[in-house]
């Protein structure tokens, strides 16, 4: 039977004024209040079935979810556990990373009785760590900033040390990974991929608006168009390093990337390639970084909402961070198309086509 473990909420000290309303970015979508679950499956006979575990997050109710899932399904789809969290897409994409060696097909992850009271141990854990920022972070990333900065204190100076060493963590992961990656399409040539590791697609081409070109060439009409309010947030870490810093694991990434065959999207051919030792112990490695780099993404989330409840309103920490917040006014296309057809169609292009390759981030084989 599932259980539902319900989130209480305390919020914070600082006093906001009332948020500015722009358009939903991506940061303030993982930071809304929703449902993660965790789903498994049962058969109705009473028999075995695999033990298979989905990690998800809804805004409907998990009844719902469970039905749209339930179709050409053997098994029973039935909820494990349940909970109302706050940030919950962030909580599941930690999870997703984090047992990312685990996951077999989308959102399903093969998991032990050990493997399975690890994955609720983290995600109270997480949670727990979580949920306060979140509730506080969601207003601070809504209230524009004024442009003082303010002195630090030894907290702000320990979570920047933390952060520095974190982004730096983070940063060379994501380099062994594109070049774990790099080395995988290089095996991948000219196929439709590697069987359940890689995967090769011819995109076909779309319309493309050139917001860029209209405003180079009319710009009084484009800024009658900048009429979208939006609030531009951003967390600047003072001192943090880039990629090119980390040379050695720079350069190795960048002459795996070589090794990539230029491929024309009319030679891209119908065949799969079977799999063979190197690769799979290339993606192993792929699958364990990813892994790895999912646990730091967590500590840099944690530790960067932990400097935007110090800052609170001021534009940042002398020689920590910025964390700006701007109002700015957006362009309205959907507004321009319909007032300027022709204009609009005189701006809109339609590119090539071309190829994407992709490796999986999970096993299913």
């Amino acid at each position: 039977m599932g259980w539902t473990a319900s989130g209480s909420i305390v919020r914070l000290g600082t006093e906001i004024s009332q948020p500015h309303r722009g358009r939903g970015s991506k940061m303030a979508r993982q930071l809304q209040k929703s449902t993660l679950y965790i789903l498994k499956m049962e058969d109705p006979s009473g028999g075995k079935v695999p033990p298979f575990y989905k990690i998800g997050i809804t805004k409907h109710t998990v009844g719902k979810r469970i039905r749209q899932l339930q179709t050409g399904n053997p098994f029973r789809i039935v909820p494990f556990v349940t909970y109302d969290i706050e940030g919950a897409e962030l909580v599941e994409r930690h999870l997703h990373r984090t047992f990312s060696e685990n996951r077999r097909i989308l959102e399903w992850f093969s998991l032990s009785e050990d493997e399975l009271s690890e994955v609720l141990s983290e995600t109270d854990r997480f949670r727990s760590e979580i949920e306060e920022l979140v509730v506080e972070v969601r207003m601070l990333d809504q209230a524009e900033s004024d442009d003082n900065l303010i002195d630090p204190t030894e907290e702000a100076r320990e979570i920047h040390r933390e952060l520095i060493e974190l982004h730096a963590s983070k940063t060379k992961n994501d380099l062994r990974m594109k070049e774990a990656k790099s080395r995988i399409l290089a095996l991948t040539l000219n196929s439709k991929g590697i069987d359940g590791i890689s995967q090769v697609s011819v995109v076909k081409p779309k319309p493309s608006f050139k917001k860029a070109l209209l405003k180079m060439s009319q710009k009084e009409l484009y800024d009658r168009y900048l009429t979208l309010p939006e609030l531009n947030q951003k967390l600047r870490i003072i001192g943090k390093k880039t990629p090119s810093d980390f040379s050695d694991y720079y350069d190795a990434a960048k002459k795996a990337k070589d090794l990539i065959p230029v491929v024309h999207p009319l030679e891209v051919t119908d065949q799969h390639i079977q799999r063979t030792p190197e690769v799979v112990q290339l993606h192993s490695e792929y699958i364990s970084l990813a892994a790895e780099g999912g646990t730091i993404e967590g500590d840099i989330l944690l530790a960067s909402m932990r400097l935007k409840v110090i800052c609170g309103t001021s534009g940042g920490i002398k020689d920590v961070c910025e964390y700006t917040r701007q109002e700015r006014l957006v362009f309205d296309v959907d507004k321009f198309k319909v007032d300027n057809p022709d204009v609009y169609s005189q701006f809109t292009t339609t590119g090539a086509m071309s190829v994407r390759a992709n490796v999986k981030r999970s096993r299913d084989y």
